[in-house]
């Protein structure tokens, strides 16, 4: 049940973050060949960034799983939810910190 509801949670953040992401790149382009630019490149910044963040969860999971030796399995899953619980703490404040970074003209489009 935990695998399934966090599947839910991360392809809802997709759609949320693919939204976002179209919206920040219109608003950045000035014609429709600057949108495919700006969206080219933001997605390749974002599979650097997945790959930058899978990476560093492979190894924080290592070192989790195989520091402390005699250390109850308990304890290194207590360890383990307690760095995601930092990790998703300090990506909300820096997502944050970049959206208040984005000035805006104006917001949403004319119909």
């Amino acid at each position: 049940p935990l695998l399934c509801v966090a599947s839910v949670l991360k392809a809802l953040c997709g759609v949320l973050a693919g939204g976002a992401n179209a919206a920040i790149s219109a608003h950045w382009a000035a014609s429709s060949q600057d949108f495919a630019e700006v969206q080219a490149k933001g997605a390749a910044v974002g599979t650097l960034s997945g790959l930058a963040g899978l990476g560093l969860s492979l190894v924080c999971t290592v070192l989790v799983q195989t520091r402390g030796g005699a250390v109850p399995a308990r304890a290194k899953h207590v360890a383990s939810f307690v760095a995601y619980g930092v990790l998703t703490a300090a990506h909300l404040v820096a997502c944050a910190a970049g959206l208040r970074l984005l000035a805006f003209r104006e917001l949403g489009c004319r119909k």
